[in-house]
């Protein structure tokens, strides 16, 4: 999951959710600078028809419905430092839809 800050006070911030595919280390030559990328697939905010495909639950669950991606050439990478860890659970009252669960790291606690 990708956190951007967002200027509405009302939102701390807002989500992306994405799914890892792959980590790239790169390698800059004769400098020998090593960066780590990771490429994802993105989640749609909205569907086709203009609904939210990210909505919380009455437990301030996010809840995503992972039918409706990004194509792939849309912005495939983010630097690690950018991402949060997080976990997918099947929503069991809706088919294709998933729970986001955080869990936080414990050099943070």
């Amino acid at each position: 999951m990708f956190d951007v800050p967002t200027l509405d006070v009302t939102s701390v911030s807002m989500n992306f959710v994405e799914v890892l595919k792959d980590i790239l280390k790169l390698d800059y030559g004769l400098v020998h600078t090593l960066v780590i990328i990771f490429k994802c697939e993105w989640v749609k905010r909205m569907d086709n028809q203009g609904n939210a495909t990210y909505v919380k639950d009455d437990y301030g669950f996010l809840i995503v419905n992972f039918r409706h991606r990004l194509p792939l050439m849309v912005e495939p990478f983010i630097f690690p430092s950018q991402v949060t860890q997080v976990f997918f659970s099947d929503d069991l009252k809706k088919p294709g839809w998933k729970v986001i669960l955080k869990k936080e790291a414990q050099s943070r606690r």
